[in-house]
């Protein structure tokens, strides 16, 4: 029951999370840097600036959760259906 509640909470969080991509700058992006290097996809240090780096996490990210799942867009931006698999995995 706990999950289902987390996984509820988040979903009404994203919905007001930005979308993110290249050339965005900022806290947001900071955090999007730490959770795909908390995952493994981002090799270089959070600074919050979405370069080609991020890009490239992202998309591999992307990939995987379109590998796993099907019908995920692989673009490179972080919008309400990316942050959700971020933030619940």
């Amino acid at each position: 029951m706990l999950a289902k509640n987390k996984s509820n909470n988040i979903q009404i969080c994203v919905k007001y999370l930005p979308n993110v991509k290249k050339g965005d700058k900022g806290d947001i992006v900071t955090i999007l840097q730490q959770e795909l290097k908390y995952m493994g996809y981002l090799t270089v240090a959070p600074d919050g600036i979405f370069g080609s780096y991020t890009d490239a996490a992202l998309k591999a990210f992307q990939t995987n959760i379109n590998k796993v799942y099907g019908n995920f867009t692989v673009d490179g931006i972080c919008g309400p259906k990316t942050w959700t698999k971020i933030l619940i995995g």
